[in-house]
């Protein structure tokens, strides 16, 4: 079974003061600056420098996989838990361990 994360380069980080920047130069307010730069506008006289806008380019994304064993996230089988003469749940990973509860007693006097 495959995961894949994907996550944000710095780098569309380190453009933000280009944002800044170029919202000074729009006598907009910013919302409408960002609808028109991110909301799917065409070429305008600007669209050197609107490419270099955060988010602008599809080239931003690390992407990273990793495969993990299914045999290691399959759980048991239900046959395997029940004793079939008694059907009770013979497996009894579940239930909490009196080892540790030695450890959580009120203190003792001497």
């Amino acid at each position: 079974m495959s995961y894949i994360l994907s996550t944000t380069s710095f780098v569309e980080v380190l453009k933000l003061p280009i944002l800044v920047d170029h919202y000074l130069e729009h006598d907009e307010s910013f919302l409408e600056f960002m609808v028109h730069h991110y909301g799917g506008h065409e070429k305008d006289d600007d669209w050197d420098r609107d490419m270099q806008l955060p988010f602008m380019t599809g080239s931003a994304l690390m992407i990273f996989a990793f495969n993990i064993p299914v045999s290691h996230m399959a759980p048991k089988p239900v046959s395997a838990l029940i004793d079939p003469d008694s059907r009770r749940i013979m497996d009894d990973s579940h239930f909490s361990s009196n080892y540790l509860s030695d450890v959580f007693q009120p203190p003792k006097s001497c």
